[in-house]
């Protein structure tokens, strides 16, 4: 094949790959190249990044630990990391707990809001409804039924607003899952 001026050779096909999101490349649009050649292709090639495979049943603390011995060894400038799968899932379990907990207060503080929103409703309810109340002790109503009125009306808004709420939330979360084209679960 050409790539610019050079001519390279196809030496083989790789199988086709599942793409690895902690890797970031996707081999089935990729070309493997020696460096060598890349460096005749490309005006400042270096190496970014290297991935590999580990056999089944290698250690991959001890593996880690060789590779940057290796290369510890023969670089000359600049800086290596060296990171294991393990590692890498880790790190995204970690961020998924600040993501978790970053959520968590988020819903906690709407939790705070409404039920101060609740509050403000039942009081202006109350201050506007005073006649009526009026007209219910008058009546012979006690003031266990009078507050039980208001709870019970604070119950039903607060399970109307929570059933509308989740009813947004989940329709939302299907509407961005299915154009992103992602599973909705």
């Amino acid at each position: 094949i050409r790539v610019g001026s050079q001519v390279l050779t196809v030496i083989g096909f790789l199988n086709d790959a599942v793409t690895s999101p902690i890797l970031g490349i996707d081999f089935n649009r990729s070309i493997i190249v020696p460096f060598a050649a890349a460096r005749r292709l490309l005006p400042s090639a270096s190496i970014s990044g290297v991935a590999a495979l580990l056999s089944p049943g290698s250690d991959d603390t001890q593996s880690s630990k060789a590779v940057a011995e290796y290369f510890d060894r023969r670089m000359t400038d600049g800086t290596m990391q060296v990171r294991t799968a393990r590692q890498l899932i880790d790190n995204i379990d970690r961020q998924m707990g600040i993501y978790a907990a970053l959520i968590l207060g988020i819903g906690a503080v709407s939790l705070v809001v409404g039920g101060v929103g609740i509050m403000n409703v039942m009081l202006m309810s109350v201050l506007e409804r005073r006649h009526e109340i009026g007209l219910r002790i008058a009546l012979g109503a006690r003031r266990g039924h009078i507050r039980l009125m208001f709870l019970c009306e604070a119950l039903v808004l607060s399970f109307v607003g929570s059933a509308v709420g989740t009813l947004v939330g989940y329709l939302t979360g299907w509407i961005f899952a299915t154009g992103s084209g992602w599973q909705f679960e």
